[in-house]
């Protein structure tokens, strides 16, 4: 679904003369490697697009990360919109429901969206420690579940 919404009647409601840019779809999540190396777990999720700003959802259960590098970048591409390139060079951050996320175990993971970026990855710390990106054995195990939801705006 995708449209504009203008306000109707005397145009003195909450909108008034501005019309808003709404949009609803599917996108296809895909894990891949920094090296590009796709997982063949790919998800299909679902997104919604209000002027600038969308909001992104995907899960997978059952992750197979058996054909990626380990010591690789893991990455989830296919971000329906790339994310805006943001003050300090600093990404988006979203939220996460997860089992069986290999040896991160009393870590905090969080997924992020890079600046000008059209994908995201895991970030995490351990007992509020610094924050880095995981890669492919530490962030998550084969057979892994994940549910992801992040909220970021775009250039279009």
């Amino acid at each position: 679904m995708s449209g504009i919404i203008s306000s109707s009647g005397s145009k003195s409601g909450i909108i008034g003369t501005t019309e808003l840019d709404y949009e609803e779809g599917e996108w296809t999540c895909t894990p891949k490697d920094a090296s590009g190396t796709a997982s063949s777990s790919t998800q299909t999720g679902k997104y919604t697009k209000i002027g600038r700003q969308v909001t992104v959802d995907c899960g997978k259960s059952n992750l197979s990360t058996s054909n990626m590098s380990g010591s690789s970048q893991l990455r989830f591409y296919g971000l329906p919109y790339p994310a805006d390139a943001i003050a300090g060079g600093h990404g988006y951050v979203g939220t996460m429901a997860a089992s069986w996320l290999g040896s991160m175990t009393n870590y905090n993971i969080v997924p992020v969206i890079p600046a000008s970026q059209s994908y995201f990855l895991l970030a995490y710390s351990w007992n509020g420690s610094y924050w880095e990106y995981g890669n492919v054995d530490k962030t998550v195990h084969n057979g892994s579940d994940y549910q992801i939801s992040i909220t970021y705006n775009t250039t279009s």
